[in-house]
């Protein structure tokens, strides 16, 4: 008898660390279903990422999520730097939830991790890497753009995913010029390193004192 139990993984990341390009890639190239865990989001007024929560039943699926962990159900988890993910998300709050505060106000909370502003930058990576890390795999936001089609199909042979290889991908890998230019609200830059630009030198000084042990742990330096 087929076995048609469905096999869960979660798709976690931080907010703006590369999840809808990487569910993108999850649906439109592997064929896996990628519904989301949060009602709250906003619209992705673009025809490449219009049906990303349709359900087609297929046997795994990737539920993309930004929450802490809570259970030991497998997972790909999206690294981003953290200085850029901070400040891609206080743009993105600016945007979509109508924060009207000064943007380097903004940053400054993002930043403290006692803030209800926005979730924990270093507790949100400490709650997934503080369970067991039996079939969780890390993917970098760098080589994620960069390789996206290598990145994410070496992912999935680590975890033991089996990749249907007669499958003809729905679209072409899209360019992140061309994701832009279809929604360039929500994808925004895209770009690694941009909080040179962004953060001042006191915000950098303050986030690496609250954000450094995690920062050093995931391979990012102070520089």
């Amino acid at each position: 008898m087929k076995d048609n139990k469905r096999i869960q993984y979660w798709l976690a990341s931080y907010p703006r660390s590369g999840n809808t390009f990487a569910r993108l890639l999850l649906k439109k190239i592997f064929a896996f279903d990628t519904p989301s865990d949060s009602k709250l989001e906003a619209p992705l007024d673009c025809p490449l990422t219009r049906d990303l929560n349709e359900n087609q039943n297929n046997r795994v699926v990737f539920t993309k999520t930004h929450e802490n962990r809570f259970d030991n159900r497998p997972a790909i988890i999206l690294v981003r730097d953290g200085r850029d993910a901070l400040i891609s998300h206080v743009h993105y709050q600016r945007m979509f939830w109508g924060w009207s505060e000064p943007f380097s106000v903004l940053l400054d909370r993002a930043i403290d991790p006692d803030d209800s502003f926005c979730s924990n930058w270093s507790n949100f990576y400490e709650s997934w890497f503080n369970v067991d890390q039996a079939g969780c795999q890390l993917i970098y936001f760098d080589q994620l753009i960069e390789q996206p089609l290598t990145t994410m199909g070496t992912c999935l042979e680590k975890l033991g995913v089996s990749i249907d290889k007669t499958i003809q991908p729905a679209i072409r890998i899209p360019s992140f010029a061309r994701l832009h230019a279809q929604n360039p609200k929500f994808f925004r830059r895209g770009r690694k390193e941009y909080w040179r630009k962004e953060m001042s030198d006191e915000q950098h000084r303050v986030f690496w004192k609250h954000h450094g042990f995690m920062m050093n742990e995931l391979g990012y330096r102070n520089k």
